[in-house]
């Protein structure tokens, strides 16, 4: 009886002075898997956001590119073209103002590539909504000073090796050969083509201007 009254007395003991080494140890390897799959899942998720942000800036600046190069428009005068352009940088006279959603007002847009910054940057300066009637106007085309003095928007961040090339009118066909680092004619080119990297991976969009332009 005596005997059985100590075995009783050290498992009470046991029971009031806390949990085993092993018991302590199980817990921490569960925590310890807990905060490892939480790390991952938050890793997976913020990698799934940065693409999809990515992606968004993707299809954003070109369904705006697309939309701008469907109205251009022309005005008269030697020194008014639709299109200037360069490798980083493009002008366009343009019906459809980013300011306002891409609605209807003239503007004189420029998209301009920061490659220190791997950031393509967009500006427009508008037009007074008598541009097209008042033959004086179709004549004085805003100053630098103005289209740079415009504020700049990022339409495209983390790209490299940003560039636009143009394709002729007389060209037969999209062959490299005929496309050109630099546009300045009264007629808008046939294709623009745009192209940058971006998270390794190689894009190339082109963009149709054959349209009737007023």
């Amino acid at each position: 009886m005596r005997h059985v009254n100590q075995r009783i007395t050290r498992n009470a003991c046991r029971k009031e002075c806390g949990f085993t080494l092993i018991e302590i140890m199980v817990v921490l390897v569960i925590c310890l898997g807990l905060v490892t799959l939480m790390t991952s899942l938050y890793r997976s998720v913020g990698k799934s956001a940065i693409a999809l942000r990515g992606g968004h800036q993707e299809w954003a600046v070109r369904q705006q590119l697309r939309d701008q190069f469907q109205h251009l428009f022309n005005l008269a005068g030697e020194t008014n073209y639709p299109v200037i352009g360069h490798r980083t940088e493009l002008y366009l006279l343009d019906w459809k103002s980013k300011a306002t959603s891409l609605n209807g007002k003239p503007v004189f847009v420029r998209y301009h590539y920061d490659s220190g910054e791997r950031a393509l940057y967009y500006q427009e300066y508008p037009l007074p909504s008598w541009w097209e009637d008042n033959q004086v106007a179709r004549n004085a085309m805003p100053k630098d000073t103005e289209i740079l003095a415009a504020p700049s928007i990022k339409v495209l961040t983390g790209a490299e090796a940003l560039s636009w090339s143009y394709l002729p009118t007389t060209a037969p066909d999209t062959n490299t050969l005929w496309w050109l680092n630099e546009w300045r004619l009264k007629e808008p080119p046939k294709l623009i083509q745009l192209q940058f990297s971006k998270a390794g991976r190689r894009y190339t969009i082109l963009f149709d201007t054959r349209v009737t332009h007023g």
